[in-house]
C-alpha cells in the first residue's frame, strides 16, 4: 500500500536508492547491502546490533531480506504518509465499493485473506 501512495517524483527517487543499495541486483536488500547504503547515504557505520535491529521492523514478511515494499514504507517520512492526502488515498485502496465506509470483505480482499481466521491473524499480528 505504501508504494501506492507516494508521488511519481518519490517512487523514481526510492527507485533509484534502492536499485543503488542492490549490488547484486536480485531485487531484495540483505544485512550487507543495507550496511553499505547506510554508509553510502547517511555517512554512518551502522553496527551488526543496529542491522538487527533494521531487519526486525522493517522486514515484515520475515524472510531475512528487505524487498522493494518494505523499502518504500520504511523510507516514507512518516509524517508524509499521514498526511490528509495520502490517507485519503489509502482509504480509497480499501474502499473498493466506494460507499464511504470500509468493510470485512474489502479488508479481507486488499490484504488477499481469504477468511475471517486469516484476518483475525493479521489483526493480532498488527496490534
Amino acid at each position: 500500500m505504501a508504494s501506492q501512495l507516494v508521488t511519481k517524483e518519490e517512487k523514481e527517487k526510492l527507485a533509484s536508492m534502492f536499485k543503488s543499495f542492490d549490488k547484486n541486483g536480485d531485487g531484495r536488500l540483505d544485512k550487507k547491502e543495507i550496511q553499505e547504503g547506510y554508509a553510502k547515504y547517511h555517512s554512518k557505520v551502522v553496527t551488526d546490533e543496529e542491522i538487527n535491529t533494521i531487519f526486525q521492523q522493517i522486514d515484515v514478511d520475515g524472510s531475512g531480506y528487505i524487498d522493494y515494499t518494505e523499502f518504500v514504507a520504511s523510507a516514507m517520512n512518516q509524517s508524509d504518509l499521514m498526511s490528509g492526502n495520502k490517507l485519503d488515498r489509502a482509504f480509497d485502496l480499501f474502499d473498493n465499493d466506494k460507499s464511504g465506509s470500509i468493510s470485512l470483505k474489502e479488508i479481507r480482499d486488499v490484504l488477499g485473506l481469504t477468511d475471517n481466521q486469516q484476518m483475525n491473524e493479521k489483526i493480532k499480528e498488527i496490534i
